[in-house]
């Protein structure tokens, strides 16, 4: 395949993935744009076994890798359940950190790339910020799988003065990048940087330890915008244009996901780059909101005392209170008795209605009965 068929082919791909991205934004396009993603990602391999790059002696490597992850990605299809399926997608986040960090080291220790001046020290920071994003994406996406299976536990782990070791692991981390840049051969860069990576991998563990179970979603986003980021840093030390595109649209779709879920969890989004969040106490309210509250508190305690005692001074009324004895309850069913017997002899004896009433009676009944049927216009229903 020439060169410029390549390029006509990632763009094809590159399309593709764009389509895919927007079909996967409606539930009623989703399967669309999962359709679009496979095709894209299937031409984007093609053109790159059959590019120009690849030997015919390497092809049978590639056919080789390719059967081996594709049999792997079918099983997990077949197998994995849908409610497993954030454990899958951070374990294979984990893959994508793993493969920059290989790259990286192999884009270093190549000797036919031969680089001078200024390329060589961009090509030198691509290597160096691909390995760091990739160990960090690794580990970090090893630990959520944990969480999200069961096999780690979820209560946050916080250690004491957590922020400054962050902050002095990345101190850390620029002052070896410093040394890696000013190097004068391969083997006095390659101290630091398998340094840095110790330190990236420590670093992704502890970010995401801090973090609780619950909130793993969001986390397993932000890993996803990792693992785009350094796939497109392994573009950049490739010099693969498609991956260079293909990285950014992961990367930035999901620091865009991560963002909206921040926000629909009441979530702070640079607490959740830099890990932890979630964990602290939760904030305490200003001086009017707390005096308000206390307000509010006294007066309903107020309310429920005074409910109380009128509940109390009833039910001594009613000769309810303790130590009242039988004697109020006996009187109070006495006064109910001749009201009772009153509506039981009207029952009996209705007016007028009555077999052996006389005529005053029947008229009276008569009378009244009429009224009764009378509405509130005065005329007769």
């Amino acid at each position: 395949m020439s060169p410029s068929l390549a390029t006509v082919a990632y763009l094809g791909a590159a399309i593709l993935f764009i389509l895919s991205l927007g079909g996967l934004s409606n539930p009623e396009t989703s399967r669309r744009g999962n359709v679009f993603g496979m095709v894209g990602m299937a031409l984007a391999v093609l053109a790159t076994v059959f590019g120009p790059r690849v030997g015919s002696g390497g092809i049978a490597w590639i056919v080789i890798a390719l059967v081996i992850g594709g049999g792997i990605g079918l099983y997990a299809a077949k197998v994995v359940k849908m409610t497993q399926m954030p454990e899958l997608v951070a374990l294979m986040h984990s893959l994508v950190g793993l493969a920059a960090c290989l790259v990286g080291f192999a884009s270093y220790v190549d000797t036919s790339i031969q680089l001078q001046g200024a390329e060589k020290i961009i090509h030198e920071v691509e290597i160096y910020v691909g390995i760091l994003i990739g160990a960090v994406t690794f580990s970090g996406s090893l630990v959520a799988f944990g969480k999200l299976n069961g096999r780690i536990g979820g209560k946050p782990l916080l250690l004491p003065g957590r922020h400054w070791l962050n902050l002095v692991a990345l101190l850390v981390v620029i002052w070896l990048g410093r040394m890696f840049l000013n190097a004068h051969d391969v083997q006095a860069g390659m101290l630091p940087l398998i340094v840095m990576t110790v330190i990236a991998l420590l670093f992704g563990v502890h970010m995401v330890m801090a973090i609780g179970g619950a909130d793993m979603p969001v986390v397993v986003s932000m890993l996803n915008s990792y693992s785009g980021w350094a796939a497109a840093a392994t573009g950049f030390m490739l010099s693969n244009d498609l991956l260079i595109v293909t990285g950014a649209l992961v990367g930035s779709s999901g620091a865009i996901l991560s963002y909206i879920m921040c926000q629909a969890m009441n979530r702070n989004f640079i607490s959740v780059i830099a890990g932890g969040f979630g964990s602290g106490a939760p904030a305490k309210k200003s001086g009017d909101a707390a005096s308000a509250a206390g307000r509010g508190h006294a007066h309903q305690r107020g309310r429920d005392r005074r409910a109380a005692a009128g509940r109390q001074e009833r039910g001594d009324r009613a000769g309810l209170r303790h130590g009242g004895g039988a004697g109020p309850a006996h009187r109070q069913r006495d006064r109910e008795d001749p009201a009772r017997e009153e509506r039981g002899r009207a029952l009996r004896h209705p007016p007028g209605g009555g077999p052996h009433a006389g005529p005053h009676e029947r008229a009276t009944g008569r009378g009244q009965g009429a009224l009764r049927h009378r509405d509130g216009d005065g005329r007769d229903q």
